[in-house]
């Protein structure tokens, strides 16, 4: 079961549906296309635009919910207690399960992600297993390194680079399947690697940005 609030803008178009063919139980907020934005401006890196989807959450006992910005090519991730996932855990939850993946080949997943992000966020990833880079901040910055990185594990060998074509190519499909897959263990397995304070670490860093 999860909440979908696509802010009066664009995600309500197909998210829902999407979702209900996906086999989920969906709980809609402000699906029907307008404009003005008459209930919260469509930005779920602003916290106060998510006060409505972490009521809904709780009240229904939903599993998660998603909130999208006006073109969707953003979300907001909230837990089954109400709780902002940021962008720092929700990469994580997508390494680790790539690291689990690769482990089992032999081979080692390098994972770019920009300087804003928490060092918790390297540290684990390095510490299960995979190579964490650290990058300048912007999607151009960050698929250029990808390309960069790409062309060297052609010549030595030595590390698998994962760059799911779905995601470069902004496609919905790839983060709606992979959030109902990934977000609802991953969060409860995050416990278990993420120290007490990562939401002050993580300094505010609310959405995926893909």
């Amino acid at each position: 079961k999860i909440v979908v609030d696509s802010a009066n803008a664009t995600g309500g178009l197909v998210a829902p549906q999407l979702y209900r063919e996906l086999g989920c139980e969906v709980i809609e907020l402000f699906s029907e296309p307008d404009g003005n934005f008459p209930n919260h401006h469509p930005n779920p890196s602003d916290e106060k635009t998510l006060d409505a989807i972490k009521k809904s959450v709780i009240e229904n006992k939903a599993d998660f919910g998603i909130a999208f910005d006006g073109d969707s090519d953003r979300i907001g991730v909230v837990s089954s207690e109400g709780k902002t996932i940021s962008g720092d855990k929700l990469l994580l939850i997508y390494a680790l399960d790539l690291i689990k993946e690769l482990k089992s080949r032999h081979e080692i997943p390098t994972i770019v992600s920009e300087v804003k992000c928490s060092q918790v966020l390297y540290d684990t990833i390095n510490k299960e297993g995979g190579n964490a880079v650290m990058y300048k901040t912007g999607h151009g910055y960050i698929k250029s390194k990808m390309k960069e990185i790409a062309k060297k594990c052609e010549k030595i060998k030595k590390y698998y680079l994962h760059r799911d074509k779905a995601i470069e190519k902004y496609k919905n499909d790839y983060l709606k399947q992979a959030v109902i897959n990934r977000i609802p263990e991953g969060d409860r397995r995050l416990k278990i690697y993420l120290p007490r304070d990562f939401e002050v670490i993580c300094g505010g860093q609310l959405c995926q940005t893909l």
